[in-house]
């Protein structure tokens, strides 16, 4: 008896839990924080994410963008690493690099998060 007791117990504390959080208001979101809760790789998905819309800027226009802010609108956001601090962007006639300085904010140093891709490499992204 004491073992239905407890179990009945459990199962209404948990049923409590989730009809507090459910009455929020707000539904369960993914977000860059929840999927990627190490600021190297929210980092990294950042640069993936502009990575795609340079080989898609290379599919359209057959050359890398001068600058990072001839991409969409929708990159913006995407130009900052995890630490607040704008990814590098450089390039040649069909190669790119995506730079972040790291968690110690210095550049050329063994932390930091870099990206090198060919146009046509990120057209497969």
């Amino acid at each position: 008896m004491r073992t239905s007791k407890a179990v009945l117990l459990t199962i209404g504390v948990a049923t409590v839990i989730v009809l507090a959080i459910a009455s929020r208001g707000r539904p369960w979101e993914d977000t860059e924080e929840t999927l990627y809760p190490h600021p190297a790789e929210r980092t990294e998905y950042r640069m993936r994410s502009l990575a795609v819309r340079i080989g898609r800027y290379w599919s359209k226009n057959h050359k890398l963008p001068v600058r990072l802010s001839e991409l969409p609108a929708d990159s913006s956001n995407l130009r900052y690493d995890a630490w607040d601090r704008s990814i590098e962007y450089k390039f040649s006639d069909s190669t790119f690099e995506l730079r972040s300085r790291g968690p110690d904010g210095i550049i050329l140093t063994a932390d930091d998060i870099v990206m090198n891709l060919s146009g046509r490499e990120a057209t497969a992204l």
